[in-house]
């Protein structure tokens, strides 16, 4: 089994002297990651090719266009979940390394020893069967014995056997015993893989074992940090991941931004900079790039809450912006060409009627603040 949770080591330092292959799968975690390894790749002149897959077809192709002039291959969020060497069919000069938050992985790629290797996070384990429960050497070749002409009975067909007699050949007490260990460990094995494979999930996003691979080696800053924070963000907007693990993640991020984004009266404010704070964001979609109205009426929880493909889902919504305040006309306007009194009063007006429109978990909880500002400064 190879899987690498050393990056800088084991990963960066292994495929940045060679031109590497870039397979992305088009999602915002993923290209998010594709940014910060392009970036890391273009500071220290490793040549790259980058190509967006979605679908093992379109993987498959993207490999066989491009194998003959790289050496290393990177999978973005694609390729965990199918077995990478018999569809690929590389050379044995090609190491391919997977970099996917999607679980469950293939077991065929987790424990192959020579060409995949799976990335993980430094500290991350990889929930896996025991090797010797999917791939036990002498079972596999007892079942290479009975391709050959051997069937195998069935529970029922074993016990009669042993009292008196259904077995096609004669065999002696220990071949019988083989045969049932034999069944007795497929059996086994299968109710292993179900379990194994029985639900898909989400663990650590693809840009943020990324990020921290920058941060290693020196080279993160607000750009990296920012596209680390979207690619998580992603995941709880789309619901690949639960708020609990969202909590962790962001508490796990805080000493970065606040690294990063020291208070004003300690750096000097320098042209088209960056600064990244924590703030507690509402649960709108695009609302500040949006008009209030449409947001409202396509962010999932608004729209659901008070369900808007209804006559009285929408009165309803109009009702709740005329306890607030807003005129209908500014809520379809632009947020930011809003009349500058509704702009700024938004959030106290939203968080006041919020309660009497029983929109309970309106704001993110307090004890959760969204890395969700990204503001430049002249």
């Amino acid at each position: 089994m190879v899987v690498i949770d050393r990056v800088k080591e084991d990963f960066y330092q292994r495929i940045s002297s060679d031109h590497v292959l870039v397979l992305v799968y088009p999602d915002v975690d993923s290209l998010c990651a594709c940014k910060i390894l392009q970036t890391l790749f273009k500071a220290d002149n490793t040549q790259y090719t980058v190509v967006c897959v979605s679908g093992i077809s379109q993987l498959k192709t993207a490999f066989t266009t491009h194998h003959d002039k790289v050496r290393s291959v990177v999978l973005i969020n694609c390729g965990g979940g199918a077995k990478l060497i018999e569809l690929l069919q590389p050379e044995e000069h090609i190491c391919i390394f997977v970099v996917d938050s999607v679980r469950p992985l293939e077991l065929d790629n987790v424990y192959n020893k020579g060409q995949v290797h799976i990335v993980l996070r430094e500290g991350e384990v990889l929930e896996i069967p025991d090797f010797d429960d999917i791939y036990d050497s002498d079972q596999q070749a007892e079942e290479d014995g009975e391709e050959e002409g051997e069937e195998f009975f069935s529970d029922e067909e074993v016990e009669d056997s042993v009292t008196g007699g259904k077995r096609r050949r004669r065999e002696g007490e220990a071949s019988y015993e083989a045969r049932r260990k034999r069944h007795l460990w497929r059996r086994k094995r299968e109710e292993i893989l179900y379990k194994y494979s029985e639900f898909n999930y989400h663990s650590t996003a693809a840009s943020l074992v990324l990020y921290e691979l920058a941060w290693r080696l020196t080279r993160d800053n607000n750009e990296l940090l920012w596209l680390a924070i979207t690619g998580l963000t992603e995941q709880l907007l789309h619901e690949k991941t639960d708020r609990e693990m969202y909590v962790t993640e962001m508490h796990r991020m805080q000493p970065h931004v606040l690294r990063l984004n020291r208070s004003e009266e300690e750096t000097v404010s320098a042209i088209n900079t960056m600064k990244i704070n924590f703030v507690e964001e509402l649960r709108l979609d695009l609302y500040r790039h949006w008009t209030i109205y449409d947001s409202l009426c396509n962010s999932c929880y608004t729209a659901c809450k008070f369900k808007v493909w209804s006559l009285k889902g929408h009165k309803n919504l109009l009702e709740f912006l005329a306890d607030m305040g807003l005129p209908l006309v500014q809520c379809k306007q632009r947020f930011s060409a809003m009349d500058v009194q509704f702009r700024e009063n938004f959030r106290s007006w939203i968080d006041r009627s919020a309660a009497k429109f029983d929109l309970t978990t309106w704001p993110m909880a307090h004890s959760v603040h969204r890395l969700a500002t990204r503001s430049r400064y002249h």
